[in-house]
């Protein structure tokens, strides 16, 4: 049974895509002087924000005040919900003694400045984002964890939502449990161990009671 569970944030906790794409959109298109195609920065979406903004495009002297306007548009108040019944999943893994840790290829200082993640901050034990280690989807965020905890592989559930959570839970050899309630979905399927359409069959795979929840969400053997 899993023991620890380590969540991405972006698309899986908080449904913040299809407003940071625009705020991609905007800023960027502010700054390099041509428009941003929707194409083009969901491709970017899933990276930190200064890679984002680098891959748009934005030149290496302008990246530190194009992510400061980045920052202030996508962290306006009542822009971002909370994935229905995510709260209460996190209150039930707490219950029954899983540690929680946030896994994402933010920087950590977005955290606390961002409205949106600060209802989930209390469930969690740790959070990981990019500092002096390289971002999702190299491993090594999950791996130190595990070292710094002592863990097996066997012990630790990555939960996410995109190809970058697939690669990094791939890279470092532990399950992966896709979650699929993103109000834009993700246009194929990719590799993981357990496929979720809500949090309660998210539940019910942290707790080894897969035989409880649907087939969707059972093992892809």
């Amino acid at each position: 049974m899993y023991r620890h569970i380590l969540f991405d944030m972006d698309g899986t906790m908080i449904d913040s895509e299809p407003y940071y794409v625009s705020c991609l959109r905007s800023v960027g298109e502010q700054v390099r002087g041509r428009p941003v195609g929707l194409s083009e920065a969901r491709r970017v979406f899933s990276m930190n924000s200064r890679d984002a903004l680098a891959a748009l495009g934005i030149r290496p002297d302008q990246l530190r005040e194009t992510m400061e306007a980045y920052d202030k548009l996508c962290f306006l108040p009542g822009k971002v919900p909370v994935i229905p019944g995510v709260l209460e999943l996190l209150r039930r893994l707490r219950e029954e003694g899983k540690r929680l840790a946030i896994y994402s290829a933010r920087f950590t200082y977005e955290f606390s400045s961002d409205p949106a993640a600060i209802p989930l901050l209390p469930f969690f034990d740790e959070v990981i984002g990019v500092g002096e280690r390289r971002s999702k989807p190299d491993p090594d965020g999950a791996l130190e964890y595990m070292e710094r905890h002592k863990l097996s592989r066997q012990e630790v559930l990555y939960v996410g939502d995109s190809e970058v959570d697939s690669l990094t839970a791939q890279a470092a050899g532990v399950d992966l449990a896709l979650v699929e309630w993103k109000s834009w979905k993700n246009e194929r399927r990719f590799p993981a161990r357990y496929y979720c359409r809500c949090p309660d069959e998210l539940l019910a795979i942290c707790l080894g009671e897969q035989d409880k929840a649907p087939e969707n969400a059972r093992e892809n053997r």
